[in-house]
């Protein structure tokens, strides 16, 4: 048993990125996790909200993270 994160937003490439997850690395027994952040566009330096995608991902034990960027 496997566990996956799939980052969820309304983006197309979210959209996608789920789509490519259960076609190509969901197996029958694996747990799927859907994770949705609500953040803000802001351009900064730094990169707070993936520390803070990466923490849940340890915290859940998941040996797969798929995200769609836009």
């Amino acid at each position: 048993m496997e566990k996956i994160v799939v980052v969820v937003e309304e983006a197309e490439a979210a959209i996608t990125a789920l789509k490519w997850a259960l076609h190509n690395i969901l197996r029958c027994g694996d747990v799927v996790t859907l994770l949705h952040t609500k953040t803000e566009i802001v351009v900064t330096e730094g990169d707070e909200e993936g520390r803070r995608v990466a923490a849940v991902v340890r915290e859940i034990g998941a040996s797969t993270l798929v995200v769609g960027l836009h």
